[in-house]
């Protein structure tokens, strides 16, 4: 709901989201490499 705040008081639209999604990019990306790492971590435990 912030981007769209941001939106209303720059009407940088493009520029905006494009940010947005980046940044969701990012921290999609992180946790899904940091649960990658946990599954090794785990799976050499287990039988």
């Amino acid at each position: 709901m912030q981007g769209q705040a941001i939106v209303a008081e720059t009407f940088l639209v493009f520029e905006i989201w494009l940010s947005v999604a980046a940044i969701y990019l990012v921290i999609t990306m992180s946790l899904s490499a940091l649960v990658h790492e946990l599954e090794k971590k785990f799976k050499r435990y287990s039988h």
